[in-house]
C-alpha cells in the first residue's frame, strides 16, 4: 500500500497501544494486502516474536502462516485454515486451535470491509484467562477505537465510578438507537425503560460496588432471557482502571456469552443425576472403594442392609462387614485393584443386616472414576442371592426325594412283576394240563373244560403283557433300559415282524406293507424298534375290528426314514389327542376293547429316546394314523 496508509495507521494505533496491549487476547490488524496496521504485545508473545510491536507496523505478514506453523500441533492444518479463512472472508468465531504443547487457544476472525478507510483482516487469538485491557477514551481516537472494539465478540463496556455507561460496544447491545440511549445512564434506568424487573440492576450494583471498594477484579455469572424466553448466559467481570494515586478512575465491563458451556454443564449434570437416581433404585447393593477398600459411597440398599448412616459407615473398610468369605474377596479385590480384573473364581460372602440376620451375596468388580477428583476406585455390586439359594436348596431336596420315591416306585414295581411272573407260569402251565387232559377224556366236558381254559390263557396274556410294560417302565426311569443303536435291516425286521404277528391277525386280516424310496441299513435300536411297531400295528388291528385291514409304509430320503401305520377304526376323539401319550390314558370310545393304557406312552419314549418324532391325526369313526419319523 502507499505509504501514507501506513503513516496514517501507525498515527491511530498509537492512541490504543494502552488498550489493546493490556487486552489478554493476541490481537493482528492487517490490510488486505496483507500489510500489518496494529499488533499488540501478546501476539508477539503468543507467536515469539523478540521485537516491539510498534517495528512490526507496516511489515508484510503474507507468509506468517508458514513461519508459525510449528507452534501448533498440526501445522499444515493451520496453514490450510488460514488460506480458506482468507478465501471466503466469512467470520470465525471461537475456533479452537491446539498448540505443539497440547494447550488449546481459540482464534476469532473478522473481516473489515464496510469502512474504506479500515478495510482489512482482524485477528484475535485468546485464552479467556482474563481481560486486562484498559480502555482509554480520547475523543482523537474515538472512532478507531469503537470500530475495532465493536468487532470483538465479547461483551465490553466502560463504566465511571457512579456505574453509568460511557460506551457499549455492538456484542452489549446490537441497536445502535439502544445503545447511544444507555450513555450516561445505569442499569436501573434500562430496566425502567424496557419495563424490565429491577432484581438484575440491584444485583449487578452490588458487585460494581465491590469492585469498587476492592479495586480488584471481580468475576460473576448471570442469566438473561431473550424475548423469546430462551436462557442466555454470560461470564462477566469487572476490572476496576486505577489513576497514577491507586484510586479508581473507571471500572471496565467485560463478558462472554457462555451459554453452550452451561448447557453442556447441565447435560453433564442431568446425566449424572440420571445416572445416580439409577444407582439408587437398583435392586442391587453398590459401594465403591479407594484403592485401600475404604467405601467411599454406597447407595441407599446398603443403608437399607446395614441400617447405617453415610457419617457412621463413611472411611470403614468393606472388609469389616463381611461374616465370611472375607479372605477370599479381599484376595480378588487386591488383585482386581492391581491388574484391572481378577483371574480367581468369585465366591460367595456373607453380610448380617440390621437385624443380626446373615444373608447372602453375589459380587462382581467394575473400574470406577471419581469425574471431581480423578481418584481411582473400585465399584462392588452385590446381589442378594439368600431366596434363591434357599430355593435351590429346598429344589434339591425335593429332587432328591422324588427320584428316592421313583427308586421306591421302580424297585416295587420290578419286584411285584417278578413275584406275580412265578404263580402266573404255574396258572399257565396248570392251565395247559388241564386242557391236555380234558383233551384226552373228549366228550362235552372237554368242550366246556376248553371254554374255561381258554378265558384263563387269555387272562394271563394280558397279565403278562401288563407286567412287560411295567418293567419297561421300571427300566427307563430308572435308567437301565438304554438305547444301543445297531445298523438294522429294517424292511427285513418288519417282514419278519408281520410274518411272526400279522399274517393273518386273529380275526383273518393281514397288513398291508408298502417301501417307498431305496432301502438302506439304519442305525436303530432293535428293541425300541420292534416295540414301537407292534404296539402301533397291534392298535391298528385291535381298534379297527371288522374294517379294512390297517396299512404300514416304510419311506427313506434322503436325511430320514419314516413309519406310518393307517387304520380305518374307530378313531379317538379329538378332545383327547393332546392326552392320548400321558400314561392310563384310553380313548373314551374304545368300549370293551381291552388295554393298560402305557402303550402309546412307551412308543412316545422310545421314539424320543431314538431322536425322532411321533405325529398323530385321528377322526372318531373314521380312523387314525401315526407317523414316526427318524433321522439317518
Amino acid at each position: 500500500m502507499e505509504q501514507n496508509v501506513s503513516h496514517t495507521g501507525t498515527k491511530q494505533l498509537t492512541g490504543l497501544k494502552y488498550l489493546l496491549n493490556n487486552i489478554s487476547h493476541a490481537l493482528l490488524f492487517e490490510t488486505l494486502d496483507n500489510e500489518i496496521v496494529f499488533v499488540n504485545q501478546q501476539f508477539c508473545e503468543l507467536f515469539q516474536i523478540p521485537l516491539d510491536p510498534e517495528l512490526l507496523i507496516g511489515a508484510d505478514c503474507s507468509k506468517s502462516a508458514e513461519t508459525s506453523k510449528h507452534f501448533f500441533q498440526n501445522p499444515e492444518a493451520f496453514v490450510e485454515g488460514i488460506r480458506k479463512i482468507y478465501a471466503g472472508k466469512v467470520a470465525v468465531l471461537n475456533e479452537e486451535l491446539v498448540l505443539a504443547n497440547g494447550r488449546s487457544i481459540y482464534r476469532d476472525y473478522k473481516p473489515l470491509l464496510d469502512d474504506p478507510d479500515h478495510k482489512g483482516h482482524l485477528w484475535i487469538y485468546k485464552n479467556f484467562n482474563e481481560v486486562r485491557s484498559v480502555l482509554a477514551q480520547t475523543q482523537e481516537q474515538k472512532f478507531f477505537y469503537e470500530q475495532l472494539l465493536n468487532n470483538i465478540p465479547a461483551d465490553i463496556a466502560i463504566f465511571d465510578k457512579e456505574h453509568k455507561y460511557l460506551f457499549l460496544n455492538k456484542t452489549a447491545v446490537q441497536n445502535d438507537e439502544v445503545r447511544q440511549w444507555m450513555i450516561g445512564k445505569d442499569d436501573f434506568d434500562f430496566c425502567r425503560h424496557t419495563n424490565r424487573p429491577s432484581h438484575l440492576a440491584v444485583y449487578r450494583r452490588g458487585i460494581f460496588k465491590e469492585a469498587l471498594d476492592s479495586a480488584e477484579m471481580v468475576e460473576f455469572e448471570e442469566t438473561n432471557y431473550t424475548k423469546e424466553g430462551k436462557k442466555v448466559h454470560n461470564l462477566r467481570r469487572y476490572y476496576p482502571l486505577l489513576d497514577k494515586d491507586g484510586k479508581v478512575n473507571q471500572v471496565i465491563g467485560y463478558g462472554v456469552n457462555i451459554t453452550r458451556i452451561k448447557e453442556r454443564e447441565e447435560n453433564l449434570m442431568e446425566r449424572e443425576q440420571a445416572l445416580k437416581d439409577l444407582v439408587h433404585s437398583m435392586d442391587q447393593v453398590v459401594v465403591t472403594l479407594n484403592m485401600n477398600g475404604q467405601i467411599k459411597y454406597a447407595n441407599p440398599k446398603w443403608e437399607e442392609l446395614t441400617g447405617l448412616q453415610m457419617h457412621e459407615y463413611g472411611s470403614q473398610k468393606i472388609g469389616s462387614f463381611i461374616r465370611r468369605g472375607r479372605d477370599a474377596f479381599l484376595r480378588n479385590l487386591q488383585a482386581f485393584m492391581d491388574e484391572g480384573k481378577s483371574d480367581i473364581p468369585a465366591t460367595y460372602i456373607y453380610l448380617n443386616d440390621h437385624s443380626g440376620v446373615q444373608r447372602v451375596f453375589s459380587y462382581y468388580l467394575a473400574n470406577f472414576s471419581n469425574y471431581y477428583t480423578t481418584e481411582k476406585r473400585v465399584a462392588v455390586f452385590l446381589n442378594d442371592i439368600t431366596a434363591r439359594l434357599m430355593v435351590e436348596r429346598k429344589l434339591k431336596r425335593i429332587a432328591a426325594e422324588e427320584r428316592r420315591i421313583n427308586e421306591m416306585k421302580s424297585g416295587f414295581i420290578s419286584l411285584v412283576s417278578h413275584e406275580l411272573r412265578t404263580p402266573l407260569s404255574v396258572i399257565l402251565a396248570s392251565t395247559e394240563l388241564i386242557e391236555m387232559l380234558a383233551a384226552k377224556r373228549g366228550g362235552e366236558d372237554a368242550a366246556g373244560t376248553a371254554k374255561y381254559t381258554d378265558r384263563i390263557i387269555h387272562q394271563v396274556d394280558k397279565m403278562t403283557q401288563l407286567m412287560n410294560e411295567f418293567l419297561f417302565l421300571s427300566k427307563i426311569e430308572s435308567g437301565k433300559l438304554s438305547h444301543s443303536p445297531v445298523l438294522l435291516d429294517v424292511e427285513e425286521l418288519i417282514r419278519k415282524l408281520i410274518n411272526e404277528l400279522y399274517t393273518p391277525w386273529t380275526d383273518g386280516r393281514s397288513l398291508g406293507f408298502s417301501v417307498k424310496g431305496k432301502p438302506v441299513k439304519v442305525l436303530a435300536d432293535e428293541l425300541m424298534l420292534t416295540h414301537i411297531l407292534s404296539n402301533l400295528i397291534t392298535n391298528a388291528f385291535k381298534y379297527s375290528e371288522g374294517r379294512k385291514a390297517p396299512a404300514l409304509r416304510l419311506r427313506f430320503s434322503k436325511r430320514s426314514w419314516s413309519l406310518l401305520v393307517v387304520d380305518n377304526g374307530i378313531g379317538i376323539p379329538d378332545n383327547q389327542h393332546t392326552k392320548i401319550f400321558l400314561p392310563f390314558v384310553r380313548g373314551s370310545n374304545v368300549g370293551t376293547v381291552t388295554g393298560t393304557g402305557f402303550g402309546l406312552m412307551i412308543v412316545n419314549l422310545f421314539v424320543k429316546k431314538s431322536k425322532g418324532k411321533i405325529q398323530m391325526k385321528s377322526c372318531e369313526n373314521r380312523g387314525s394314523a401315526f407317523l414316526v419319523r427318524f433321522p439317518k
